[in-house]
């Protein structure tokens, strides 16, 4: 309990942020931590993401990803990716690495079910404002409780994302 409360936490604080953090004026940051956070007043939905990247070299990122949903009627999902991404060109890159999916029982908070996955992918940033990836994951296990037969799926699951920046 005390692992999502300190999780918890640090989302609130990254999720309103969108910042770069440099000691040198004028020097390009090595971490840059960005966010964003939507609600549907009508029905309570809240989507939170946000993204930790430090740039290793300069076509090397690693970063931590999480993503908030309380959208399902019982449970609240949480997922943490982190991942390498490397870039071929200037906008072109790949990515691999791992991925934990939380499920949360609204009711006590209490998490009782995790997904593993290995995750790989490639992304194209047409623009400053514009990006699409590729994304493939393996899950390591899946949930047995027929209530959330929604979550199981197969071992595989492929994903096309765009991102537009506003």
């Amino acid at each position: 309990m005390d692992k999502l409360i300190t999780l918890l936490l640090i989302s609130i604080f990254l999720l309103n942020t969108t910042t770069g953090y440099s000691q040198k004026k004028g020097k390009e940051s090595k971490l840059t931590v960005d966010s964003f956070s939507f609600s549907d007043p009508s029905d309570n939905n809240q989507h939170k993401y946000f993204t930790l990247s430090y740039g290793i070299s300069k076509n090397l990122f690693a970063e931590i990803h999480g993503y908030y949903d309380n959208v399902y009627i019982t449970i609240d999902v949480f997922r943490v990716p982190i991942r390498a991404k490397k870039y071929l060109s200037d906008k072109f890159y790949f990515f691999s690495g791992f991925e934990a999916e939380y499920h949360i029982k609204k009711d006590t908070s209490e998490i009782f079910a995790t997904l593993y996955k290995f995750i790989n992918g490639v992304g194209y940033e047409v623009n400053s404002n514009f990006s699409m990836e590729v994304k493939q994951d393996y899950n390591l296990n899946t949930i047995t409780d027929p209530q959330f037969i929604n979550f199981t799926g197969g071992p595989n699951l492929f994903k096309l994302k765009a991102k537009y920046k506003f």
